[in-house]
């Protein structure tokens, strides 16, 4: 688009570069048509406006020349054309700043009539923001443009008064105050200006200084003009002497906040934390996983914070961008500005930010990273009292800013009361929009149902708000047996609804498919492990040993919120939400890769449980040897009996009798397990038999251990299978003898061995 300009000296830019208009006449002549766009200019005012009535003889050659110059650099976007003993020029295509100040200026003051002071004040910044000098400062010799550029000039002072108005009606008395007393130095017989700086004084608990200044407004219209002040200005000196000045109300708030459609349930804490660092620090970036409720936290956290911004909060929604130069646009759509100047856009929002005092909501920034970070920066840079609140999947990474990762809603302990569950801050979440969805469909609900459908949720927000929107239609019981698949399940296909929010696997979709090829591969495999892991057991499972790969693809995808990483004695542990990694799971499925994986990760941890001797890393690990023992017995490989046997004496060690049978069952039925694992299954089975008081089934689960392991020369396995009998026989009547006689017989075959073979 060809931009054309009168608010300063006369200039054309198209596509951002400035075109050579020539010399001042060329460049009167084309002011001279811009005034009167669209009408005919005859030639013979032309050449007189031009030449001061004396033009040369060959004038009318010389301004055919200027009109063709002019005619080759405006077309295609304007048209110049000779008409009617003179010539016309049509915009076209182009934009006269000078046209839409008057535009911008019409608009504020049929939003201050209306009573809309915020709009007002919008439009008229707007307006002002597109002046670049004295209006026509270049061709001010030509009397036409002088008359002209007088005119323009007494539009900008009345938007000017017409904007510091609006201010005062949005209660900037101070910020006004300064301002006007600067205006009336330069403008002493603008009444309005005078009557304003009174107002801005008095209502900024000035009274004597308002007095003041009315006593030098009389002076200064009698010295420049011998005049007493107007009705008006006289009236209000008599408001001030009597206290009778009209009070105007609190400050309204400027921005485009949404006005949310629910309530905020759960989140004081976050709201708490979000406000304490936005208090301290210009950027502050909320991130964590989708569904995790950032875009409400955020919105919530800058409308409480409303009132610390003179120029008010706005928020730009980044989800609809796809291209990363459109984001420096939509941060100016978002502020309600035009392109102040003939600038780069990204100078004409500094231009624009760089007296404000506002917080700007960037939502929506994890696909455009890099242009939000550059933005962001050079944003902050340029604009000292610029605060920034960032939603993203990660941080931007600009310094000085504060990343805090938004926590899932709190869930209820497991043995906690019907009392204590009703309070927990996720519970409450499924209570108000199961209300909202059907006002009976909590009145009956067992709280313990709802405390399971949160916990299997992990208490993420969207996950949640859409399980309490099937109580329309069932109960909580229902719902909870549907979230055997959940992804399936938790949709909410409402045309209203955020099209990232109307499932939860569309929601968690947005961050995989934001991901790199290698972290995609890693974040899908990373799915084996429960209850998390460490660097070095991700890179032996996923990386072939590669601590190096593993550590930056690792770091790359908790900094994507999609792993948690938590400081433990001696290291860092990495974790998955359960919502995240049957997602993964998922996506590991799909990819064919999941059999491969899960050998490796039992490989992984069959090693570690027959090596390690620490029951604080075993019992850390023991979601994992758990999956890796339930894969391994499915798949019916040996590895399944042997991690059975080698986590057998942990499992005793910690008294963990009922969790230790079911899989020493399972491993016994298992076709793998062989003799040369049976017999220990067998051994480590009857000892938890005999610790969990079945006396007889666990003597005849030896006695059938002691065979197999005769039968397998597996002499060592034998004895301690003897020691267990030797000790359930001295526990029964009449069999003490016998008892003896067993633990005599095992300690002489230890003493005939040599100790490595026993």
């Amino acid at each position: 688009m060809l931009e054309l300009g009168l608010l300063g000296p006369v200039r054309a830019v198209r596509a951002g570069r400035e075109l050579p208009l020539g010399g001042p006449r060329q460049r009167a002549v084309l002011a001279l048509l811009l005034v009167e766009a669209g009408q005919v200019v005859p030639t013979g005012r032309l050449i007189e406006e031009l030449w001061r009535g004396g033009p040369p003889p060959g004038a009318a050659t010389t301004l055919r020349s200027y009109i063709s110059r002019l005619r080759a650099l405006l077309t295609p976007d304007a048209a110049l054309v000779a008409r009617g003993g003179g010539y016309v020029l049509t915009l076209g295509r182009g934009r006269l700043d000078a046209v839409e100040f008057e535009r911008l200026a019409g608009a504020g003051r049929a939003a201050l009539a209306a009573g809309e002071a915020a709009a007002a004040a919008n439009r008229f910044r707007e307006a002002l923001g597109l002046w670049r000098g004295q209006a026509l400062a270049d061709v001010g010799e030509v009397e036409r443009l002088t008359l002209e550029a007088a005119r323009l000039e007494e539009l900008r002072l009345a938007v000017l008064e017409g904007r510091l108005e609006a201010d005062l009606a949005l209660g900037l008395h101070a910020e006004a105050a300064g301002e006007l007393d600067r205006l009336v130095a330069e403008h002493p017989v603008r009444e309005r200006m005078w009557r304003l700086l009174v107002l801005a004084l008095y209502r900024g608990e000035r009274q004597a200084d308002a007095l003041a200044a009315c006593r030098r407004a009389r002076e200064m219209l009698a010295e420049e003009l011998g005049l007493d002040p107007g009705e008006e200005l006289q009236r209000l000196e008599q408001q001030v002497l009597r206290h009778e000045v009209p009070a105007v109300p609190p400050a309204a708030r400027l921005g485009n906040l949404p006005v949310p459609l629910t309530s905020l349930v759960g989140r004081e804490r976050e709201l708490a934390e979000a406000g304490r660092l936005l208090a301290g620090t210009r950027l502050v970036t909320l991130t964590g996983p989708g569904g995790s409720g950032k875009t409400r936290l955020a919105i919530e956290a800058a409308a409480r914070a409303t009132d610390r911004f003179r120029d008010g909060v706005w928020l730009a929604g980044l989800a609809g961008i796809a291209s990363a130069e459109l984001v420096a646009s939509r941060v100016m759509e978002a502020l309600e500005v035009r392109q102040a100047r003939d600038l780069p856009v990204i100078e004409a929002l500094i231009y624009r930010l760089r007296p404000a005092e506002l917080l700007l909501v960037l939502d929506n920034c994890e696909h455009l990273l890099d242009a939000c970070a550059g933005l962001t920066g050079m944003l902050l840079a340029g604009a000292p009292r610029l605060r920034v609140l960032v939603t993203s999947r990660e941080p931007l990474g600009v310094p000085g800013e504060a990343a805090y990762l938004v926590p899932p809603l709190d869930l209820p302990p497991e043995s906690a009361s019907a009392q204590a569950i009703a309070r927990a801050p996720a519970v409450q979440l499924f209570t108000d929009r199961a209300l909202a969805a059907r006002a009976a469909a909590t009145a009956d609900a067992p709280m313990d149902a709802i405390a399971r459908i949160c916990r299997a949720l992990d208490g993420l927000p969207l996950a949640i708000e859409l399980a309490a929107a099937r109580t329309a239609t069932l109960s909580a019981e229902e719902i909870e047996a549907h979230l055997t698949d959940k992804f399936a399940f938790l949709r909410h296909r409402r045309p209203a609804a955020d099209p990232r929010h109307q499932t939860l696997k569309t929601a968690i979709d947005w961050s995989y498919e934001l991901l790199t090829p290698d972290e995609c591969h890693l974040f899908a495999q990373l799915s084996v492990f429960a209850g998390g892991f460490d660097l070095r057991a991700a890179a032996a499972v996923c990386c072939g040993g590669d601590q190096a790969t593993a550590l930056d693809l690792v770091d790359q995808l908790a900094a994507k919120s999609l792993l948690t990483a938590q400081a433990i004695p001696g290291g860092t542990r990495y974790q998955m939400l359960e919502t995240i990694r049957d997602y993964a799971a998922g996506r590991l499925a799909e990819a064919g890769e999941d059999g491969p994986t899960r050998m490796r990760h039992a490989g992984v941890f069959l090693d570690m449980a027959e090596r390690e001797r620490d029951l604080t890393v075993l019992a850390r690990e023991h979601d994992n040897f758990r999956a890796a023992l339930d894969w391994s017995l499915s798949q019916g490989i040996e590895n399944g009996p042997r991690l059975a046997c080698a986590l057998g004496d942990f499992w005793l060690a910690r008294g963990l009798l009922q969790g230790a049978q079911g899989w020493l069952e399972r491993a016994l039925a298992a076709g793998a397990a062989g003799k040369r694992w049976r017999a220990d299954l067998l051994r480590l089975f009857g000892i938890v038999l005999y610790q969990a008081g079945d006396l007889q089934r666990a003597e005849a689960v030896l006695a059938e251990g002691s065979r197999v392991a005769a039968a397998a020369g597996q002499q060592s396995v034998q004895a301690r299978i003897r020691v267990a009998l030797a000790e359930i026989h001295g526990m029964q009547a009449g069999t003490e003898a016998e008892a003896l006689a067993e633990l005599e017989a095992v300690a002489a075959a230890f003493e005939s061995k040599p100790r490595s073979t026993v």
